[in-house]
């Protein structure tokens, strides 16, 4: 049975795809609804509130509180949720709806920030495809041979281009990654990896390029950025700068054929 409510339409399922990816402000939700709005009737404020509201009460969202946060009422999607957009077809290449704790919570919204921007640039660049993307729970789950000790990156990401497939892996450094375990997570890098590591201040960069230096005894394909750089550029836009050269470069990611 199609699990819905009274008044659902299209603008609400993709809003449901959206906090697919994670946590989202009121005035995200705000903004997204009326970037969706090109109809005759855009919705205001009160009215997107008060569908929050009936979502949340159904219980195909939940509102948490987050008062350490700039932006303190956050949105994320339930079970419920995830059940209307299985419901309509929509099979999620990456699914979030576990809530974190507080002393988590600022990482994984940057997390989730990140995601949505890797997405946003596969659909309007079009130089790769996004074949899956995992976070570091569901690693070290689809890891049956996991060995004790073995710390995993953030993020796991692989995406097909012209050139082949590649499996890229993502570090959000939210100053709470002390160096003893940023030393661990170099140490378990796959041989042949590809890390991003990107960061909440850009002079934590100095710090973390010096710990990889003392920890890796060959260079490895590393990059550092910013977030607000990330964000801004994705990551085929964006500086970043190479451990390998000290160089500031820019990826290539060739778009898949047609």
């Amino acid at each position: 049975m199609t699990l819905v409510y009274s008044g659902f339409k299209q603008r609400d399922l993709e809003w449901l795809r959206h906090l697919s990816f994670g946590p989202s402000t009121i005035k995200e939700a705000f903004e997204f609804y009326r970037g969706l709005d090109t109809g005759r009737r855009s919705l205001h404020f009160q009215q997107i509130y008060a569908k929050l509201g009936t979502m949340a009460r159904r219980k195909i969202i939940r509102k948490v509180y987050y008062p350490f946060m700039p932006s303190k009422l956050f949105c994320f999607l339930t079970p419920v949720g995830a059940s209307i957009l299985l419901s309509h077809g929509y099979d999620p290449i990456y699914l979030k709806i576990q809530v974190p704790p507080d002393h988590l919570f600022q990482h994984e919204y940057w997390l989730t920030l990140i995601i949505r921007r890797i997405f946003r640039e596969e659909r309007e660049t079009k130089r790769y495809e996004i074949l899956s993307i995992l976070d570091d729970g569901q690693m070290k789950m689809k890891n049956q041979f996991h060995v004790k000790g073995t710390h995993y990156a953030d993020l796991e990401l692989k995406i097909q281009s012209q050139t082949g497939r590649k499996d890229l892996l993502i570090e959000m450094d939210g100053l709470n990654l002390i160096r003893s375990r940023f030393v661990k997570k170099l140490s378990s890098l796959p041989e042949d990896s590809t890390l991003f590591v990107i960061t909440s201040q850009k002079e934590r960069i100095d710090s973390l390029r010096k710990y990889t230096a003392q920890t890796l005894r060959k260079p490895k394909r590393i990059y550092f950025s910013h977030i607000e750089e990330v964000l801004k550029g994705g990551l085929t836009d964006s500086n970043w700068l190479s451990f390998a050269t000290g160089q500031v470069v820019q990826l290539s990611f060739e778009a898949p054929p047609k």
